[in-house]
């Protein structure tokens, strides 16, 4: 996966949930991607630990008659995920540095 990443300007997880802390996610960002996380459920951690771009506005996810929970869901704002394309684009070596500063971080994780 390095040299696929190594081939991306920006890395966009607007997901409505993650069971997890979502591993392609923490790859992007180990490999100095600049990468962006919707701050619901397991990604809040990524934003918590790391520092990492979040989009923040969660709109409720609608819940399906029968569903489990989906308290803790959220629709990101597609007007954020516009913003974070054109921060990358029009200030590249300021998120080329704030990327490389969060994979420095995870170094010092085991």
């Amino acid at each position: 996966m390095p040299s696929v990443l190594h081939e991306c300007d920006i890395a966009l997880f607007p997901s409505r949930c993650e069971g997890g802390t979502n591993l392609v996610a923490m790859e992007a960002m180990a490999c100095g991607v600049p990468t962006y996380v919707s701050a619901n459920t397991g990604q809040n951690d990524l934003i918590d630990l790391l520092g990492c771009h979040a989009f923040s506005s969660q709109r409720p996810v609608k819940v399906p008659a029968g569903s489990p929970s989906v308290a803790d869901w959220g629709g990101t704002d597609p007007d954020e995920i516009e913003a974070a394309l054109e921060s990358v684009y029009t200030s590249r070596e300021q998120a080329q540095k704030q990327a490389l500063e969060i994979a420095d971080k995870m170094k010092a994780w085991d």
